[in-house]
């Protein structure tokens, strides 16, 4: 279990007195078709030493990579920067969809045969289709470009969703995908509309608002749950996978309308993994070349590496997760290959790479 002041605050200070404590959830790979099954293979997972634990405020993590020798972060450069692009073209062609480059490398835009549908789409995500592959539905932040001294830049104008041949404001404000397909019908995330007396919880001598969020399945409220947006964004992963769905969040932990912790919780077709596994946190649940990687916190506290139904060895004291502002980047990062990661063992912080790789 995470305690905000034992181990948030050591690595949060700098956010929080610059403005930056709303945390940013993880992004996590497009959700991967369902295949037939493969013989399993074993993780490869390659670690290398940055620097000590109190070295974190000093060296400069605020872009991917930047923290970690170059010679170690191009190992595997080829299998961390996949374009899912000319899958999803795949995919879409016969319905007469393709997604096209702007002329800039900033954006993409969307065409149905040789008409312009929507342009300045960037971080496309949650793209997936339909049961009978008659649909299809993506996250994207959109915008436009505007071209000064140093060149090209681009200022999104919010977040949208495409779903049945429409675009819509998405009514999510994190960096989740928020809407998928499950079969026919569709599955969705947003804040409840529910009405009552809001809940408040104090910490630091300032209040915060309990968030409400409900999932809906074809407008059917089938889930609730709740969080704050502090320390960690509440939402922090939403997906389908093999006809289920899967969500993780980060609870607060409350003791006498306080904050005291949080810790990250997941739920598969409602039922909540961490009660099943007697887990005081889960985190960056997801698939790996089909097969699922989670990590856990044991019971001594440190954090594990669970795969293909099997706990691994490596053990880390800690991972970065759920981080917010500078340390957004230290978060994990993935895509159906690997997953890339910062672990602290033994006072040392470790840049780690973990996947299958063919």
């Amino acid at each position: 279990m995470q305690k905000v002041k034992i181990f948030f605050l050591i690595l949060f200070v700098s956010c929080l007195t610059a403005g930056l404590s709303t945390a940013i959830a993880e992004k996590r790979s497009p959700v991967p078709a369902k295949k037939a099954a493969t013989p399993k293979k074993n993780l490869i997972i390659e670690e290398y030493k940055l620097f000590s634990a109190n070295k974190i405020y000093e060296v400069d993590c605020s872009e991917p990579g930047s923290c970690v020798p170059k010679a170690s972060f191009k190992n595997r450069e080829k299998w961390r920067n996949i374009n899912y692009i000319q899958e999803y073209n795949n995919t879409i062609k016969p319905l007469g969809y393709r997604f096209a480059k702007e002329k800039s490398r900033f954006a993409y835009e969307l065409y149905k045969g040789t008409n312009l549908i929507f342009s300045g789409l960037t971080d496309i995500r949650g793209f997936n289709e339909n049961a009978s592959k008659t649909k299809f539905m993506f996250t994207a932040d959109y915008g436009n470009e505007s071209y000064g001294t140093d060149g090209p830049t681009y200022q999104t104008g919010g977040t949208g969703l495409f779903v049945d041949m429409k675009f819509n404001k998405s009514p999510l404000t994190h960096t989740i995908a928020g809407m998928y397909y499950l079969g026919e019908q569709i599955i969705k995330i947003e804040p409840s509309k529910k009405t009552g007396a809001a809940k408040y919880y104090k910490y630091s001598g300032k209040q915060y608002t309990e968030e409400v969020y409900e999932i809906y399945l074809d407008n059917k409220s089938i889930y609730e749950f709740a969080g704050l947006d502090f320390p960690n964004a509440v939402l922090q992963a939403f997906y389908v996978y093999n006809e289920h769905w899967i969500l993780e969040y980060s609870k607060p932990e409350i003791n006498g309308g306080r904050l005291v912790g949080s810790y990250g919780t997941v739920v598969v077709d409602g039922k909540n993994l961490n009660d099943k596994n007697h887990y005081t946190e889960m985190f960056s649940h997801g698939y790996i070349k089909d097969e699922l990687f989670y990590f856990f916190r044991d019971k001594k506290g440190g954090i594990r590496i669970s795969y293909a139904g099997k706990t691994l060895p490596d053990k880390y004291d800690e991972v970065m997760h759920y981080s917010g502002g500078f340390y957004v980047n230290l978060n994990p990062a993935w895509n159906r290959n690997m997953i890339s990661f910062y672990g602290l063992k033994n006072n040392f912080w470790y840049y780690v790479e973990a996947g299958i790789y063919e």
